[in-house]
């Protein structure tokens, strides 16, 4: 697995001290973190964590069988 990438960069950011903030993010000061608070930067942050694992990488085959999904 590659390091130093953005998932990388997440979990170090991410809150682990006990209490109502553990597994949040800190919100930042620009646009987002302004406007969405620890909610809102908490949400995209997940949502970047989330995105790889929904997207068969490129490198990858189809699984054997049934290569289209729209085909039965």
């Amino acid at each position: 697995m590659r390091k130093g990438g953005l998932r990388d960069t997440l979990i170090d950011a991410q809150e682990r001290k006990d209490g109502d903030k553990q597994g949040s993010w800190d919100p930042d000061t620009a646009y987002i973190g302004q406007s969405c608070g620890r909610v809102g930067t908490t949400a995209l942050s997940i949502i970047a964590l989330e995105a790889p694992y929904r997207q068969l990488p490129l490198t990858k085959a189809a699984p054997e069988g049934n290569p289209d999904p729209k085909k039965p």
